[in-house]
């Protein structure tokens, strides 16, 4: 309940008191690493994780170490991890974004783009067209990009950020003209 007040201070409390009483459980420990992540605080939270022993691949609950690698800026160890873990899992949607993002921060375009590809196909959100379309524009492939952004802009589905995007990729790909509405 704290954890989604973002009441990040009296969840940690709470979860640490639980852990000191139930050493046994790793759910509380995998809950309290969550929680780090989401409070910004990564390199605790794989601190945390790391001292509870040795992972397996197998062991999905690894998920939250390699968002803490990841976010704690341990980029090519996440991917690592986060590929042995989407080698046994590959239709878990959770690992394949994850993957996609350590390939992002690893200058892995073209591997983040075939993944946020399949993320898209299997389920269409805006989010993830804006991310393909700024790793089109990351890897140079500017045709791309503003043909995703304009469909976007067409379908209604444009916020600032997307227009900006758009802009810019126009700028970068020599048509500045239509930068400017």
């Amino acid at each position: 309940m704290y954890k989604w007040k973002k009441d990040f201070a009296s969840a940690e409390t709470l979860y640490r008191d639980l852990i000191e009483k139930n050493p046994s459980l790793p759910e509380l420990r995998n809950e309290l690493a969550e929680l780090l992540i989401w409070a910004k605080r990564s390199s605790e939270a794989l601190s945390l994780l790391k001292s509870a022993g040795p992972f397996s691949a197998q062991d999905q609950n690894n998920l939250l170490l390699g968002k803490a690698l990841l976010y704690s800026g341990k980029h090519e160890e996440a991917r690592t991890l986060v590929q042995k873990m989407y080698d046994l899992f590959p239709q878990d949607p959770e690992l394949k974004k994850l993957l996609a993002e350590a390939f992002t921060l690893n200058k892995d375009y073209d591997r983040a783009i075939g993944l946020y590809r399949e993320l898209y196909a299997a389920a269409p959100h805006r989010d993830i067209r804006r991310q393909l379309a700024l790793l089109y524009s990351w890897s140079g492939k500017y045709t791309e990009s503003i043909r995703i952004l304009e469909e976007m802009q067409s379908s209604g589905e444009a916020d600032e950020q997307t227009r900006l995007q758009l802009a810019r990729n126009y700028i970068y790909s020599g048509q500045a003209p239509k930068a400017i509405p």
